[in-house]
């Protein structure tokens, strides 16, 4: 097959699949989220790199859904908490990934980025028990159960900074974001991040 055939079906299988990803985004958001709210990610980039990984985040709106059947009983509640839940779940991510070249790509450091931020905020915005929920949730399907130790850790200590920390005079005024990203790089600089080798 011609390389210029073969390069013009490769592009179109990946537009296609892009297209299709970018609907299923879509459709998660308008089902998990109350009208006129949505997952409010800054810039077609963003977006994209949220749609890249749709699968991982289905998967997550199905744990947030757990979680919040547990933890609330009116609809509207459980709605608010699968749409923020998701909101979290995809910001801790884009943080982690802005955050990846300043750490060389070091994957151990940007996956401790992700988990702290991510308990950090959920702490914050919910509280340190439904935090612990859904990440407890999230590990119970792991295929390590090394790296599953190690992202409970990384998850107790986004929770813990936040519990412990979040009346500090510096992070007075911060939203829950500043503060998760605030505790995550001091997380980071106390070298407390376990290592991800095997």
């Amino acid at each position: 097959m011609p390389k210029t055939i073969l390069l013009v079906i490769l592009t179109t299988t990946v537009a296609c699949r892009s297209t299709g990803n970018s609907q299923e985004l879509a459709s998660l958001e308008s089902d998990t989220c109350p009208e006129n709210e949505g997952f409010g990610l800054l810039g077609s980039e963003s977006r994209q790199k949220v749609t890249d990984r749709i699968s991982d985040f289905k998967i997550l709106a199905g744990q947030c859904s757990e979680v919040a059947r547990k933890n609330f009983s009116g609809l509207l509640q459980q709605q608010n908490y699968v749409c923020s839940c998701l909101k979290i779940g995809m910001e801790a991510f884009l943080f982690a990934e802005r955050e990846k070249e300043a750490l060389g790509h070091h994957s151990d450091k940007v996956e401790c980025l992700r988990h702290c931020h991510w308990q950090a905020q959920m702490t914050c915005r919910w509280s340190q028990e439904i935090a612990s929920d859904l990440a407890d949730v999230r590990e119970e399907d792991s295929r390590s159960a090394q790296d599953s130790e190690r992202d409970q850790y990384h998850n107790r200590l986004g929770r813990s900074f936040m519990s412990q920390h979040d009346d500090l005079a510096r992070l007075k005024g911060l939203t829950c974001y500043g503060k998760a990203t605030a505790g995550s790089h001091y997380i980071l600089a106390s070298s407390l991040c376990a290592s991800y080798d095997s």
